[in-house]
């Protein structure tokens, strides 16, 4: 990668900085940086990024100028208004370098086409203005963060290396919402609300939310007081049709304790309480209904939640 006469007069002030010098500057050129918006964050940071030398900018909008976005969006002028501000942008960029390369892309960013829009660039700048998109930025850059390696792109989500990623996703996912959970305000044990034998998923997770969205049954959690009889009203008032209690099957981990719609014949109070008495464990519930099935992840509700919530106002 080399400077022409222009770019070395152009950027002489800082070649002659120590901390950048000609081989700090010929790395500039050598970088590629996708902006993401091109309105009010992306453009100063795309004027900067041209005049300090950066060989390639991509530009990421599918809007067009508006009048009133003129006070703030200074990559656009008067003459821009209707045009589309990737178009406005590159023009306004080669005119600050032209030895820059800008390569627009009037599309809005999304699931379908992220990866291929952020893969050829070594630096992605969110310009964004709304959570969704900055999420999914954020998503798609940390699941290409490895993709500087020699393994081929992956073509098929359904092949052997697909379902493998899709694994290594959803294990990180589960990590983080595991984590999450046990950092609750005052939760002092992790739940896991397992419901199977459903009609279909659906039907799945509204008996696990109603069951972990229940302070009565919370509040047993943290007593460690296996109230069989919360749980299994949380699952009747969870509004299944045609639900045959007879059929419900509940569990603390693996000892049974509601069974035939009543309290198990062989269920001892004091087994369920060692149960609940550990940090972590899970509710099954089986309704006998399907196959279907859903997991959610809950914790207790504690003396610490009341007092923490009560001592701030937000």
């Amino acid at each position: 990668m080399q400077l022409n006469n222009d770019e070395i007069r152009r950027y002489s002030r800082h070649l002659i900085l120590p901390e950048v010098g000609l081989a700090g500057q010929k790395k500039i050129k050598a970088t590629s940086v996708l902006c993401i918006g091109a309105g009010g964050l992306g453009s100063p940071i795309s004027m900067y990024l041209a005049a300090a030398g950066i060989g390639k900018i991509g530009i990421v909008d599918f809007d067009t100028v508006d009048f009133s976005n003129l006070q703030r969006q200074i990559l656009h002028t008067d003459a821009d208004v209707g045009r589309p501000k990737a178009q406005s942008a590159k023009e306004t960029l080669h005119g600050i370098n032209p030895n820059c390369e800008v390569v627009i892309h009037n599309t809005r960013i999304s699931s379908e086409n992220a990866f291929d829009l952020i893969r050829p660039y070594d630096i992605v700048v969110d310009g964004t203005d709304n959570f969704p998109t900055r999420y999914l930025t954020n998503d798609a850059c940390v699941l290409l963060a490895s993709g500087t390696h020699s393994a081929p792109p992956l073509e098929d989500a359904t092949s052997p290396a697909g379902r493998a990623l899709a694994a290594a996703v959803a294990e990180v996912c589960l990590d983080l919402a595991t984590a999450i959970v046990r950092d609750g305000e005052g939760a002092t044990k992790l739940v896991s609300v397992e419901v199977g034998g459903a009609l279909d998923r659906k039907e799945a997770r509204q008996v696990a939310y109603t069951i972990a969205h229940s302070p009565l049954v919370k509040t047993a959690l943290f007593a460690s007081d296996p109230n069989w009889g919360r749980i299994l009203a949380a699952v009747g008032r969870s509004g299944l049709a045609d639900l045959v209690i007879e059929r419900v099957r509940i569990s603390l981990d693996d000892l049974c304790i509601v069974r035939d719609g009543g309290r198990a014949p062989d269920y001892r109070e004091q087994a369920g309480r060692e149960v609940l008495q550990r940090p972590a464990f899970a509710i099954r519930v089986e309704l006998g209904r399907g196959a279907a099935a859903a997991r959610v992840l809950s914790c207790d509700l504690s003396y610490d939640y009341v007092r923490i919530n009560a001592e701030y106002r937000s």
